[in-house]
């Protein structure tokens, strides 16, 4: 089995920018998810972007990198509700709901 590559700073803070982008583009123009609203997965995105950010810290005080890249501060975005629909969202659950006039 091959060993798995730690991440560096340099990957972690891409990640982190990458993650925060498309939770931006899911917020404006949703996804294309065939079970899960968008709410869903703009908050799993979130959880992604805690976990990273958690990482680089970690990997900034065991380098004594000082100070540590502005990702790693920079605030997440906020909690949706699981039910939330992006306006252009073709997911399954919102594209059912606009049928239905909701």
């Amino acid at each position: 089995m091959a060993k798995r590559k730690e991440p560096t700073i340099r990957d972690l803070r891409k990640g982190l920018r990458d993650s925060f982008s498309h939770w931006e583009k899911l917020k404006k123009r949703g996804g294309q998810d065939p079970f899960y609203a968008d709410g869903v997965n703009l908050n799993l995105t979130r959880g992604h972007i805690f976990i990273r950010q958690a990482e680089l810290r970690k990997l900034c005080k065991a380098q004594s990198v000082r100070p540590c890249p502005a990702e790693a501060s920079r605030k997440p975005p906020p909690k949706v509700a699981a039910t939330y629909c992006a306006p252009k969202s073709k997911a399954g659950p919102c594209r059912a709901a606009r049928k239905k006039g909701k």
